[in-house]
């Protein structure tokens, strides 16, 4: 892609836990699409190096600590992206995870802190970009959801399918709630992806790979790649839309 052919140029990019992963990935192709991107981590030393490769590679890049479980600090990552660049144009709203294999005996506070991380953050991060987003003629926002918000695969944690499941229904009240300001909303939902696989027993990767019609483990690259599309104005028709990435795995 050349300088004249990026799409992004000129616009503005805020990925939270792009510091490694599926936000990695994302923060990456925004910027080689010309985005300035901002990374928002509670990982200081990821988040710093992934700002870091990019400004190296001749691109925009920003760090700022962010832990997405605090209001005050997904406002701070927000604001001062604002302050800095003056427009936000698109949100990845990625964080997420937690411990596996959580089920009904699980203590309160850990329950607590999964719907934080994985729904809560999510709700904080729209309150917060949406009306800076509007302010210069709206965007594009895509929220990370799963494949387990669809269809509960063994050994997921209560907290997290419960999560990823209220965040497709939060990203289509989102996309009715934001219309009237020019803002997209969507979200991906991706399956198996190579850095889960690589924590699994063969026994467990092979049950899952025996249910996805492409056989292979996705990609970070491969999710970031959609969530850009869904970003993009060839989607700009897509709001309210749940974007599977799991080889196939939703028709099995």
């Amino acid at each position: 892609m050349g300088d004249d052919d990026k799409e992004f140029r000129g616009k503005v990019a805020v990925v939270t836990a792009g510091g490694s992963g599926i936000g990695r990935a994302s923060a990456t192709a925004f910027a080689r699409g010309g985005a300035a991107v901002v990374i928002g981590d509670i990982d200081v030393a990821a988040g710093e190096d992934a700002a870091r490769g990019l400004r190296e590679a001749g691109h925009r890049a920003l760090f700022v600590l962010t832990d997405v479980c605090e209001e005050e600090q997904v406002a701070r990552l927000y604001e001062e992206t604002f302050a800095r660049f003056g427009r936000i144009d698109f949100c990845h709203n990625n964080a997420g995870g937690g411990p596996s294999g959580q089920g009904f005996g699980m203590d309160r506070d850990v329950w607590d802190k999964g719907l934080a991380l994985n729904l809560t953050s999510v709700f904080l991060c729209l309150k917060h970009q949406a009306p800076l987003m509007a302010r210069t003629g709206g965007g594009a926002i895509v929220n990370t959801a799963s494949r387990a918000g669809q269809r509960v695969p063994p050994r997921s944690s209560i907290f997290y399918v419960s999560a990823k499941a209220a965040v497709i229904h939060m990203t289509k009240a989102a996309a009715l709630h934001f219309a009237g300001d020019g803002i997209r909303v969507n979200c991906v939902a991706p399956g198996l992806t190579g850095t889960a696989l690589t924590r699994m027993s063969g026994e467990e990767a092979e049950k899952i790979l025996d249910h996805t019609l492409l056989r292979r483990a996705a990609d970070s690259e491969d999710i970031a790649e959609a969530v850009v599309w869904l970003c993009s104005e060839k989607a700009r028709m897509v709001t309210g839309f749940t974007m599977d990435v799991d080889g196939g795995a939703h028709v099995v």
